[in-house]
């Protein structure tokens, strides 16, 4: 027997996928520079923007965009100190993210510091667009772009429009250590180490349990992605640079760091090159957890 379907749920249905395919042409560019954010953050149709500011505390108390949530990186990992993993529950995080005002409807602006920080936007961004959310930017050149264009700040805390977020993983954006593992072994997924050139060859100021870099990556510092004004470089620099390191375009490339933070940002750069890319959030820590992996240092 067949169940009666109520033509009141099929509109709602038909609003939220009209929703979703309009956040999703929304944003030009996954990094989009300040001009191109509307100064009272709605899109044309009234639409709000929810903003998120992935910089610490401190800084967010010290001004923000009107309207931004503090969402800070490490509120959305499995465990503390040592991990960089996300929680094992996805549906979870969803929601959690929904209290701060990500919604299945809503673009999503997420702006962090720019030159002078670890990539936290790239991490939030990361996450967000890897729990299928269809449109997600990173402010290019971080809140402080935002500042230097004139736009409005304030120290004021406002109440988060809560939204509805519904996790639908893009499985893709994703590495975990068996994939990684595999790589050793597969010439057909290649390995970014974004660290430090130091960090690579051996030191631990993240405190991993030993000091190297995982056999066959090749080592791209974040820095290396970014202008002087705190911008990601030209797509031909890019390019250009994964070239210069012997890393295909055309084939899969999972990103690493110590935590997936530096790493999901540079995860984030290469997707919009249009590269297959993909944040192994469980990164260095992890891998240099577990004795049995291998690690390679200048000296081996």
């Amino acid at each position: 027997m067949s169940r009666r379907v109520r033509p009141a749920a099929v509109l709602l249905a038909l609003l939220a996928i009209a929703g979703a395919a309009q956040a999703l042409e929304y944003w030009p560019r996954v990094f989009v520079r300040v001009e191109h954010v509307p100064i009272d953050l709605q899109t044309p149709d009234g639409t709000r923007i929810t903003v998120l500011d992935a910089r610490k505390r401190s800084a967010y108390r010290r001004g923000h965009i009107p309207g931004a949530q503090h969402a800070l990186w490490t509120r959305y990992r499995a465990g503390w100190l040592r991990s960089g993993r996300l929680p094992d529950d996805l549906e979870k995080l969803a929601r959690e993210l929904g209290k701060l005002g990500v919604d299945d409807n809503r673009p999503v602006l997420v702006c962090g510091n720019g030159q002078d920080g670890w990539g936290e936007e790239g991490r939030i961004a990361w996450m967000i667009r890897y729990l299928g959310h269809p449109a997600v930017a990173l402010l290019d050149g971080g809140c402080d772009a935002w500042r230097a264009a004139g736009r409005p700040v304030t120290e004021a805390v406002t109440v988060p429009m809560v939204g509805t977020f519904t996790a639908r993983l893009r499985n893709a954006w994703r590495a975990f250590t068996p994939e990684v593992a595999a790589a050793l072994m597969d010439d057909a997924i290649q390995l970014l180490d974004v660290r430090t050139r130091e960090e690579f060859n051996g030191a631990t100021p993240y405190f991993s349990s030993r000091g190297g870099h995982i056999p066959t990556a090749v080592n791209i510092p974040l820095g290396s992605f970014i202008d002087d004004r705190g911008q990601v470089k030209e797509r031909q620099t890019v390019a250009a640079l994964l070239e210069t390191t012997g890393l295909s375009q055309d084939g899969r490339i999972i990103v690493y760091c110590t935590g997936g933070v530096r790493s999901a940002f540079v995860a984030e750069i290469l997707r919009e090159l249009g590269v297959d890319a993909a944040n192994y959030d469980a990164s260095f820590w992890a891998w240099s957890a577990d004795h049995a992996r291998p690690v390679s240092r200048p000296s081996n």
